[in-house]
């Protein structure tokens, strides 16, 4: 006669047998890419004007590099603090890691001038850049944005901004520059625009001039996969374990950072924290042993509705070297999925 069938006793055993359900589907990863594209759709400007004289640069309108600079500067005298300056700068990266294709954007512009001659302005734009986001399917996401600029006598109210979708309403603007966007992404481009006019200097004064302007802008953009990750328990020995939403599935990407080779993922559905030692700190293990990896590269993990709501924990355990052989561990993650 054939053995019994497996039975769920316990609640715990229940899930088990869904974390197991979870892992099962780990190798089943569609292809999902996101890409954004810059443009820009008019010419962008910088310019400076310094003792009557113009000193300008123009880039065309149209495709963007996705590293580049713009920017207008007198001529540099040797020893001399005096002079203008204004430039803007965009990248746009995914992070170093093996979690893409999440991306980052950053765009950033900078001015001085010192005058002792009079009329002096240091001016950028109007300028507007465009990125085109879109991805391979119908998807929820977020874009993270935040926005900072400082001053010193600006010559005209300076306008930094960004509006998701180019509707005319700006979701994130000089003075309140902190915004979290819900997005949905397609093979139709959703456009993200960012808005830069500033200008520092006095055009029409006859004594001498200084001022300063400073602008940064980060934008990333991230899975929207109805999941919330909590640290829960903070690492010993400098290992990182990343946990992020992810573009080609409905769960995680686990990516390990930092540590040595020797590593292993521990995954459980309970909180059992286990204290332990070793030569320079106090560790604390906190998932259930419940199912334990080895832990090369990155873990693509989704989490199917069929076993929603489920929550675990996961957390890295790795063997240093500091003071001889001992064991650390990463910091221990909650992730809740709805």
């Amino acid at each position: 006669m054939g053995q019994p069938a497996a039975s769920a006793d316990t609640p715990h055993d229940m899930e088990r047998i869904v974390i197991g359900i979870v892992l099962a589907s780990a190798s089943v990863v569609t292809a999902q890419n996101v890409s954004v594209v810059p443009r820009a759709p008019a010419p962008l400007t910088a310019s400076v004007i310094y003792g009557g004289q113009p000193f300008n640069q123009v880039m065309p309108s149209g495709p963007l590099y996705w590293n580049a600079y713009l920017g207008a500067s007198t001529p540099y005298v040797f020893g001399s603090v005096l002079g203008a300056h204004a430039s803007m700068h965009w990248t746009t990266y995914t992070p170093n890691t093996l979690l893409r294709p999440e991306f980052d954007v950053n765009v950033g512009f900078n001015g001085n001038l010192t005058s002792h001659i009079g009329p002096a302005t240091a001016t950028l734009g109007p300028n507007e850049m465009i990125f085109d986001v879109s991805a391979t399917t119908q998807r929820d996401a977020f874009l993270d944005i935040e926005l900072t600029g400082s001053f010193t006598g600006a010559s005209q109210w300076p306008v930094w901004e960004v509006d998701v979708g180019d509707n005319g309403t700006a979701d994130a603007y000089l003075g309140n520059g902190v915004a979290s966007v819900p997005m949905q992404l397609g093979p139709l481009p959703v456009p993200i625009v960012v808005r830069c006019a500033v200008g520092i200097g006095a055009p029409n004064s006859v004594y001498a001039t200084s001022a300063f302007m400073h602008g940064n802008l980060e934008m990333r953009l991230t899975a929207d996969n109805n999941l919330i990750i909590d640290e829960v328990a903070a690492g010993c020995g400098g290992g990182i374990l990343e946990c992020r939403q992810a573009f080609a599935h409905d769960g995680v990407v686990f990516n390990d950072a930092g540590g040595s080779s020797v590593k292993v993922l521990v995954l459980g559905t309970q909180p059992t924290p286990f204290v332990f030692t070793n030569a320079i700190s106090t560790c604390v293990l906190w998932p259930s042993p419940d199912v334990v990896l080895a832990q090369i590269g990155t873990l693509d993990l989704p989490i199917p509705a069929t076993v929603r709501p489920f929550q675990f924990y996961a957390q890295s355990v790795y063997l240093g070297s500091w003071f001889g052989p001992n064991v650390y561990s990463s910091q221990a993650l909650r992730i809740s999925a709805f």
